[in-house]
C-alpha cells in the first residue's frame, strides 16, 4: 500500500513538473517595415518602437518577425505572405500606404489580422472590403486642413504655392492645405515621384515671390528640395507634414536654415501618465528621443496583446473588439469612422525650433 502511494505521489509529481515546464504559447506578430530604401528613417523609428513594447512585455508573451518592404508594394506583400505560411504569424503590422494597400489586398484572405499605420480618406478608409484589415491612421485631408488654417491665423503668407507629390495622397493633403487656409488661389505642383531636383519650380515660386510653402514630399527627396532652395537662396514659411521632415533632414546643417520655424501637422504623442516613461525607456534603449512612428508601433504591440488576451486571434472578436472600443495609447487615441471599416487619429501641430521638433 505505502509503495503504491509513493509511486502516485512520484507520478503526480512528475506530473505537475511538466505542466510547469511547458512552454508558454506565445503571440506571433509579422512586422513589414521599409527598413531599407526611400523611408528606411521612418522604418528604423518604427521597429525601435517595438522593439522596446516587446522587451517591456517579455520574451515569453509575443514573439516578433521583421521583415524589410523596402518602402516597395511588392516587397512588401511578398514579405508579409511569406510571414503568414512560413512563419505561421497570427498578426501582421505594416506602415505606409502602397505597402499597406498591396498587403491588404494579397492576404484579404487568409486568417491573419492586418493593422496598418496609414492614411485614411473622408470618403472611406482603404481596404473597406476586406474583413480582415484595419487601417488606423490620419484622416488626408485633415493632415493639410490643420496647417492651412495655422498659415491663415498667421496672417503673414501673401503668396502661398504648394508643392506635392502627384499622388492621392499628395493631392488630397493640398486640398485639406486650401480648404484650411480659406483661400483656391495658389501656385501649384504635382510632381512625379521619379523626379528629384526642383530647380526650376523653386526658381519660379521665387521670381513669385512666395512667402509660404506647403509640402508633401517623401523623405528621401526632400533632402533634394531643401539642399536647392538654399543654393537658390529660396527661404519661405514653410507647411508640411512629419512625414516630410524627419531626424535626418534635420541633420544637414543646410536644411536647418529651410525648416527652422515650419509647422508640421502629426498625430503626435498624447500628453498623459505614460507618455513620460515611454520617452525615459525609449531614450535609455536608443539614445535618442522617440517621434510618433516609434510610438505608434510601441501602442501597436501593446494593443495587439491587449486584444489577444481577449480574443486569442480570433478574427471576428477582434474587429467587434476594435469597433467597439476603438483604439488609444501614447500616440493618441483613434475613433472609428462613421463606416466603420477603419480608425482615425486626430491630428496636432508641430514646430521645429532649433532643428527639433517640438510641440507648437
Amino acid at each position: 500500500m505505502k509503495k503504491t502511494l509513493l509511486i502516485s505521489i512520484m507520478a503526480l509529481l512528475f506530473l505537475v513538473a511538466c505542466a510547469q515546464v511547458q512552454p508558454v504559447e506565445k503571440i506571433k506578430v509579422g512586422i513589414v517595415l521599409p527598413l531599407t530604401g526611400p523611408l528606411a528613417d521612418l522604418g528604423k523609428s518604427e521597429r525601435q518602437g517595438i522593439e522596446l513594447a516587446v522587451n517591456e512585455l517579455g520574451n515569453q508573451k509575443i514573439e516578433v518577425f521583421f521583415e524589410d518592404g523596402k518602402a516597395d508594394p511588392k516587397a512588401s506583400l511578398d514579405a508579409a505572405i511569406s510571414l503568414v505560411s512560413v512563419k505561421n504569424v497570427d498578426y501582421i503590422i505594416s506602415a505606409h500606404r502602397g505597402a499597406s494597400m498591396s498587403i491588404s489586398s494579397g492576404l484579404a484572405n487568409q486568417p491573419v489580422v492586418i493593422l496598418a499605420y496609414t492614411a485614411t480618406t473622408e470618403k472611406g478608409p482603404i481596404g473597406r472590403e476586406n474583413g480582415n484589415f484595419f487601417p488606423i491612421g490620419g484622416e488626408m485631408l485633415s493632415a493639410g486642413r490643420i496647417v492651412g488654417d495655422a498659415a491663415a491665423k498667421s496672417k503673414s503668407c501673401t503668396n502661398v504655392a504648394i508643392l506635392a507629390e502627384d499622388s492621392s495622397t499628395g493631392r488630397d493633403k493640398s486640398e485639406g492645405f486650401k480648404q484650411g487656409f480659406g483661400r483656391t488661389s495658389f501656385y501649384e505642383y504635382y510632381f512625379n515621384t521619379a523626379e528629384t531636383s526642383f530647380k526650376t519650380q523653386i526658381a519660379l515660386m521665387k521670381s513669385n515671390r512666395v512667402d509660404c510653402l506647403f509640402i508633401e514630399i517623401k523623405p528621401g527627396p526632400s533632402l533634394s528640395l531643401y539642399k536647392e532652395m538654399v543654393e537658390l537662396d529660396f527661404k519661405p514659411k514653410m507647411y508640411g507634414n512629419s512625414y516630410s521632415i524627419t531626424k535626418t533632414a534635420l541633420k544637414d546643417f543646410s536644411a536647418k536654415t529651410i525648416l527652422e520655424g515650419a509647422v508640421l501637422s502629426s498625430n503626435s504623442l498624447t500628453e498623459n501618465s505614460e507618455t513620460g516613461a515611454f520617452f525615459e525607456s525609449y531614450t535609455a534603449m536608443f539614445n535618442a528621443p522617440p517621434d510618433e512612428f516609434a510610438a505608434i508601433m510601441y501602442d501597436y504591440i501593446k494593443f495587439i496583446k491587449t486584444l489577444d488576451a481577449s480574443c486569442n486571434s480570433d478574427l471576428s472578436c477582434v474587429k467587434e473588439s476594435i469597433r467597439k472600443d476603438g483604439f488609444s495609447g501614447i500616440s493618441g487615441k483613434a475613433e472609428v469612422l462613421p463606416t466603420g471599416d477603419g480608425l482615425l487619429k486626430e491630428y496636432h501641430l508641430l514646430t521645429v525650433r532649433n532643428g527639433k521638433i517640438s510641440a507648437v
